[in-house]
């Protein structure tokens, strides 16, 4: 497994930042310090005495797409966010979400509290700085050992994957008697879809009333707030001939809470162990955003991506060859 890069801090950085939290902090007194990677080092790259979602403005709407770190002034500490737009190059999200829990240790010391928060956008940082009980998803003296086992194997995961190498292992949550039913009851033919969620510690499912289903009328079975799994037969006609392939959709919605995202991502790979398990052999898996997505149109391109041909068309030479003529002087 490779191992999150030593990231440094420049020294500018740090000064400010101790006489910010020192017990009588030097004028001007700072409400939010901006932080950028550059070289593997943490490097001040902006400051504004306002305080909360005006800060954040002041220091984010002139680069809504571009990762850094915010630290604001609290009542009681700070709030470390880490500020990733969706719209951010790969490397740079690997990069800022590997060296997030560095920046706290850097500067947070053991005296200093600092509570972390994750942000995609504007509005979700707006939203986490006036609702930070809500928000403060990854302050892990409030989680239990699972949740930050979650966040642990997904950080790991997304450090490897800047490395090319992704070898975390998944969480491992046993299922719930009737999720076992459930899916015994998809292998035997009795029903075409099953809904699977995380519960706690367990893999438990969401009711089914619909013993057939079809495939534009699955988004109406997915939770639109909350991560899923979709275990669906998909009964269809292809070539004048009829088939019948299982099919596995994790549905992630990007209003999802962080620790629900966690937990799923890290037990994909269990809960298709346990699909395997029991028998159901699940053609192809696919991962959606939002239960809308999924749809006939939606699998069919995803199952039968189209074959584009590419037809040269060459234009043949006059019969006989070219002709040649003789150009007459004068």
């Amino acid at each position: 497994m490779t191992h999150t890069a030593a990231f440094g801090i420049d020294d500018e950085l740090r000064v400010l930042f101790d006489g910010q939290t020192a017990a009588s902090p030097p004028e001007p007194r700072l409400g939010a310090i901006q932080v950028h990677i550059r070289d593997e080092r943490f490097v001040l790259a902006g400051s504004s005495q306002l305080e909360g979602t005006e800060a954040l403005n002041e220091l984010l709407a002139g680069a809504a797409k571009t990762p850094c770190y915010v630290l604001l002034r609290t009542s009681g500490g700070w709030i470390l966010g880490s500020y990733v737009p969706d719209e951010a190059p790969v490397r740079e999200k690997m990069v800022y979400s590997s060296g997030r829990d560095a920046v706290r240790k850097q500067l947070g010391g053991t005296d200093t509290r600092i509570v972390q928060m994750h942000w995609t956008s504007l509005d979700e940082a707006a939203r986490g700085v006036l609702a930070p009980s809500e928000s403060a998803e990854l302050d892990t003296a409030v989680m239990t050992a699972t949740e930050v086992l979650a966040i642990e194997d997904a950080k790991a995961t997304a450090v490897e994957a800047a490395g090319g190498k992704v070898s975390s292992a998944a969480l491992k949550f046993p299922m719930t008697g009737g999720a076992a039913a459930a899916l015994q009851a998809f292998h035997a033919g009795s029903s075409d879809a099953l809904v699977l969620y995380i519960n706690g510690e367990t893999v438990d499912t969401h009711p089914c009333a619909q013993q057939q289903v079809g495939a534009d009328a699955l988004s109406g079975l997915l939770p639109t707030g909350s991560p899923s799994y979709l275990l669906y037969r998909w009964k269809h006609e292809r070539e004048g001939e009829a088939r019948a392939v299982e099919l596995f959709v994790y549905c992630c919605p990007e209003t999802s809470h962080v620790r629900a995202k966690m937990l799923h991502a890290s037990t994909k790979a269990a809960a298709l162990d346990h699909i395997a398990a029991a028998g159901v052999q699940v053609s192809k898996s696919f991962e959606v955003g939002s239960p809308d997505e999924v749809d006939e149109a939606f699998l069919v391109g995803e199952f039968y991506p189209a074959c584009v041909e590419q037809k040269v068309i060459t234009k043949a030479a006059p019969r006989g060859g070219r002709k040649l003529t003789k150009r007459r002087d004068g």
